[in-house]
């Protein structure tokens, strides 16, 4: 029961999220169908017209020769164009008309001509265009199918705090201390872990004290911008508002305005400040520090000691 209901949601919520790729693809068929109808109309008459002897001829209550001749060539006036073959002048459609004693008309040649020439125009390929550029967009959608928030939200909750990446490159950007090597290399490996090892990390030079507009700045001009973000932080540091705050709440906007929805995740290094104090109150005390400091300003907190 907890899987036919699940699977009866999901068929729900993947019908409205590929909607756009359905649409695209019945637009697809029904244009090549249209073009189909207009191609089999076409073989049609010329089919018959092998097999059976056609005339072609006309009579009207209203119209004079003259008037017919300016109706038709509204009517065939393009398929006139493209193949060559004019519009009777008005004495000539005169003798086209039929009249009571069975007299009138020609045979229908250049008449299935025209009215094949402009099923052409105002049906097949029109028809095809459009079905090409359905089939474009159809393929467009498949390729990369645009998904609900929700799916994102909810990607990010089941695959971790970095939101389950498979692929893509996670810039890590330390900021006012600078990580030694084994602790960038146990970095690396937590992130992997936690991302998985088809990402590529982009480990940058550190932002020194003050620096905080300068980076902003080049990160709002990173072009493409990183697909997830970390901003490595030092348990040793007092968290600062206009400088820490700065570099929070900046890095968090200009991540969100630039790619939304990618994860920015703020990492406390505590190996530097565990080293010189080891255990105890102070350390506790600047923890809680840094939690409150960070998840104050919506983010996710994450403490670790690199130097272990």
């Amino acid at each position: 029961a907890p899987l036919s209901e699940a699977l009866g949601k999901f068929a729900l919520e993947w019908q409205a999220a590929a909607r756009p790729l359905l649409v695209a693809r019945a637009a697809r068929t029904f244009h090549l169908a249209a073009a189909a109808v207009g191609l089999g109309l076409i073989a049609g008459l010329y089919l018959r017209g092998i097999a059976f002897a056609y005339s072609a001829g006309w009579e009207s209550t209203f119209l004079d020769a003259e008037r017919a001749r300016v109706l038709l060539g509204m009517m065939y006036g393009p398929a006139s164009a493209v193949t060559g073959i004019a519009i009777p002048d008005a004495a000539t459609l005169e003798g086209l008309r039929w009249r009571g004693d069975g007299q009138g008309g020609e045979p229908a040649g250049r008449w299935i001509h025209l009215l094949a020439a402009s099923a052409l125009i105002f049906v097949v390929v029109p028809r095809l265009v459009l079905g090409a550029i359905a089939a474009a967009t159809a393929s467009r959608l498949a390729g990369d199918l645009p998904l609900p928030p929700e799916a994102a939200a909810y990607a990010r909750g089941a695959f971790g705090a970095f939101g389950g990446l498979d692929a893509g490159v996670v810039r890590v950007v330390p900021y006012s201390y600078e990580p030694d090597a084994a602790s960038v290399t146990r970095l690396t490996a937590s992130l992997r872990k936690d991302l998985g090892a088809n990402l590529a990390l982009q480990v940058r030079a550190p932002v020194p004290y003050g620096g905080e507009d300068s980076w902003l700045a080049e990160l709002a001009a990173s072009n493409p911008p990183p697909d997830a973000l970390v901003l490595l932080l030092s348990l040793a540091a007092t968290p600062e508002d206009e400088n820490h705050g700065r570099m929070l709440e900046g890095a968090r906007d200009v991540l969100e305005r630039m790619r939304p929805g990618a994860p920015f995740v703020p990492i406390v290094d505590e190996g530097p400040y565990l080293v010189r104090m080891g255990t105890g109150a102070r350390v506790d005390e600047r923890r809680r520090a840094w939690s409150t400091f960070i998840t104050a300003r919506g983010l996710q907190a994450r403490l670790q000691d690199l130097a272990r």
